[in-house]
């Protein structure tokens, strides 16, 4: 069977090699997925794979037919099959190169003390290693323990059995580890010359080619052009953040360069990421003046000037994204980003500080100046209901009710959006997906009297849908009141050296009842905290009343 459907859609190439080949390759078939759906597709890829069954089948044949030995056989077989396998480490010796300065110092170093081994060993006029126990040794000790070589590992062990194979095996891959050596020496140092291949790596090209060559690569801008398309009609939350994506993209690109995408490499990817994590962020000045290929350029940026670690990975996973995308549609072989590596650091929870009440009337006061209403109103039930700022820009005039009993109002949270951020985050609200953060997040909160006072109620009544339309993505709030804070003259972070953001209304909310005589259980429902330290209790517990709660809402005193 040469073609063979997976369950999940994609192709296969399946060929069961002959029983002498078995033997000799220590494998029992040849299994490659044709990363498509597309049975053409599949087709025109396993090309390359139906010459290596010719190849080895002829070797096979002319074993048979007695035109050639047992052990010709096996060399031939060897040398084609190994020759495969060389080409393809060679062609993957980028994925090893150093991301930063100092890590290409040390392997510089490294590369240099180990090339004056290969330079004492003994070699023949072709070039080729002789069998002196120096370098023998020592390509067998690297085989046998570095994990990054399970490739070499298994093949040795499968040649093995017979001497001849295993012993022109390990000269081999002495002979390639001294031509790769010599290759990242010559990146590491442009000045010295093009390594030349092993002899026996010059005999034959391989036939297995890289099926990314095969297919005519289109440029990184291209690919992002055709993924926001994809993505557009496909992906419904993409609809209102492509904005976010073709900033984030842009700078990608600045980083990487518009290259062909089967020319993109894991070490441009480490690169580009090293660069990113230091580049500044675009709301402060001066880099709110410069252009993308200004802040690249931007040197000794300071720690606190720099983009938010989350900002970064938001990039990264972007990048995932788009390559995965080449990859399915049949764009690229393989994803660069799946050797990339690109280290984040660990971080802790983000803590956010607290608004003293002085500061909330502060805040209070300033918006009352701004124009636009959303901006008077998304700060104001920040303060006065403790919600999140996703919670708040989903509200729709129909969330905001009264009580037929006692009158009260009250907005009724139904709809925020499932993220993976914890409570200390921003919520984040697409302006199109309805779900529930958690289980909690559904609940009634009374409106707030100093709310009504300022007209909160006749606002609602001159809306119609959503309160906040011109909000389609809670981000906006965010970038808003980052620029609102400095115009307010707020401080960047509170006395204990938490920073002060919009969710900080959130934390000053929760403080400031809870320095009242108000059960935290209510005060966890009004803010949609799962119910605590009541046990199995909690489990039996139904939902407060209004009227039960109201004390929340009152202790609240700005």
């Amino acid at each position: 069977m040469f073609l063979q459907k997976h369950p999940n859609g994609i192709y296969y190439f399946r060929w069961s090699y002959p029983l002498i080949l078995r033997k000799i390759l220590g494998k029992r078939e040849l299994l490659k997925s044709l990363r498509t759906t597309s049975k053409s597709r599949a087709l025109a890829k396993a090309g390359v794979f139906y010459i290596v069954v010719d190849r080895l089948n002829k070797i096979k044949d002319d074993y048979h037919q007695g035109l050639i030995t047992y052990e010709e056989c096996n060399i031939q077989c060897y040398e084609y099959t190994t020759t495969m396998l060389f080409n393809r480490i060679i062609e993957s010796i980028d994925d090893y190169m150093p991301s930063d300065l100092n890590q290409a110092q040390i392997e510089k170093e490294n590369v240099c003390s180990t090339l004056k081994l290969f330079k004492t060993s003994k070699t023949n006029a072709r070039g080729e290693f002789e069998s002196g126990y120096t370098i023998r040794q020592r390509t067998i000790e690297v085989i046998n323990t570095n994990q990054n070589l399970e490739v070499f590992k298994a093949r040795a062990d499968a040649y093995k059995p017979d001497e001849a194979i295993y012993s022109r095996f390990i000269d081999d891959v002495g002979a390639l580890f001294h031509y790769m050596l010599s290759a990242l020496d010559k990146k590491l140092d442009p000045s010295l010359g093009e390594p030349l291949l092993p002899s026996f790596m010059r005999k034959q090209p391989s036939a297995l080619i890289d099926v990314a060559k095969e297919i005519e690569s289109i440029s990184l801008n291209e690919l992002f052009n055709k993924y926001l398309i994809y993505k557009k009609t496909e992906d419904k939350q993409l609809k209102d953040r492509s904005d976010e994506a073709i900033y984030y993209f842009s700078v990608l690109l600045v980083l990487i360069g518009n290259k062909p995408i089967n020319t993109i490499k894991p070490v441009d990817i480490r690169v580009c990421f090293d660069v990113y994590k230091k580049l500044p962020r675009k709301i402060k000045s001066p880099y709110n003046k410069m252009s993308v290929e200004e802040m690249v350029r931007a040197v000794d940026v300071p720690e606190g000037d720099r983009l938010a670690q989350k900002t970064v990975k938001e990039a990264y996973k972007l990048l995932i994204s788009i390559f995965n995308y080449a990859v399915n549609y049949d764009l690229l072989s393989k994803s660069p980003m799946d050797a990339a590596n690109v280290k984040f650091n660990k971080t802790k929870k983000n803590k956010r500080g607290a608004y003293s009440i002085l500061q909330v009337r502060q805040l209070l006061d300033e918006v009352a100046k701004e124009k636009q209403q959303w901006k008077k109103w998304v700060l104001r039930l920040a303060a006065f209901t403790g919600a999140r700022s996703g919670e708040i820009a989903q509200l729709r005039k129909q969330d905001v009710k009264q009580e037929v009993d006692t009158g009260i109002h009250y907005l009724l949270i139904t709809d925020s959006v499932e993220d993976d951020m914890d409570d200390d985050d921003e919520d984040y609200y697409d302006g199109k997906a309805r779900v529930l953060k958690t289980e909690n997040a559904l609940r009634m909160i009374p409106i707030h009297p100093k709310l009504i006072e300022m007209g909160f109620l006749d606002f609602v009544g001159g809306c119609t849908g959503d309160l906040f339309p011109e909000l389609k993505t809670s981000k906006k709030v965010t970038a808003w009141f980052a620029r609102f804070k400095l115009k307010a003259a707020m401080p960047a972070k509170d006395e204990y050296n938490l920073p002060l953001v919009f969710h900080s209304f959130r934390h000053s909310f929760v403080t400031s009842v809870r320095a009242t005589s108000v059960s935290d259980t209510l005060l966890q429902q009004v803010v949609g905290h799962m119910i605590t330290d009541a046990g199995t209790t909690s489990g039996y517990t139904g939902r407060y009343s209004l009227t039960e709660v109201f004390p929340v809402i009152e202790a609240i005193k700005y």
